[in-house]
């Protein structure tokens, strides 16, 4: 994922996905996609810093289980977290929220309702404004 941070306390960003996979009996599966995503960073005086993000995205799946896949949508994805800064150049983020996905798999009417957990480290290369 990358993000840029157009204020203190918004960014946007980016995550794209890829992934391959391939079973014993010679099947194999490749699904390849994008999401948009919008932070919103919550004012704090403390090292703490709590953050919501909402997040739209897309995947292409191809492969033997998939020859006439349809698009996978994820609409949306919403979570909240918190970020811990280390010092003013990175961060630790702990992250949990709730992910709605039509055609998982690229299996037509096969949807599904995800409740998704995210640990991370984030890079400030310019520092924390």
């Amino acid at each position: 994922r990358l993000t840029y941070s157009i204020t203190s306390r918004f960014g946007a960003g980016g995550t794209i996905a890829f992934s391959h996979l391939s079973s014993s009996n010679g099947g194999d599966e490749t699904s390849f996609g994008a999401a948009a995503d919008l932070i919103v960073n919550f004012s704090t005086s403390s090292s703490v810093v709590p953050f919501g993000q909402l997040s739209v995205g897309v995947t292409n799946w191809s492969g033997d289980l998939h020859r006439d896949a349809e698009l996978g949508f994820t609409l949306p994805f919403v979570g909240a977290g918190f970020r811990t800064l280390l010092g003013d150049h990175a961060s630790v983020n702990v992250l949990a929220g709730y992910r709605y996905q039509k055609n998982v798999f690229g299996l037509d009417g096969f949807n599904a309702n995800d409740i998704v957990q995210s640990f991370g480290v984030s890079v400030f290369p310019g520092g924390i404004q």
